[in-house]
């Protein structure tokens, strides 16, 4: 039996995705906390941190806003567009 789907395509970040990722990763790590505490402090999923960490999801407004007040990273750094 075939099926009609495709192959996983590697996930390659933008330059802004990724450097957005390296910021919050450092403040993550002088912060002390994993993404599970960032996520449980913004009363998220860990897998939604991660996912907006890998470059796959953007924040909503609000979201965005509560990790600026929590991390001191612009809002719009994180609403920007991250494909490639």
């Amino acid at each position: 039996m075939t099926t009609n789907r495709r192959p996983k395509r590697p996930w390659v970040l933008s330059p802004a995705a990724a450097a957005r990722k390296r910021r919050l990763e450092r403040w993550l790590e002088r912060a002390h906390l994993s993404q599970a505490a960032l996520a449980a402090e913004l009363g998220i999923s860990a897998a939604h941190v991660a996912l907006i960490l890998s470059g796959r999801r953007n924040p909503s407004l609000p979201l965005a806003k509560r990790l600026q007040a929590m991390t001191g990273i612009p809002a719009t750094e994180f609403t920007r567009p991250t494909a490639a």
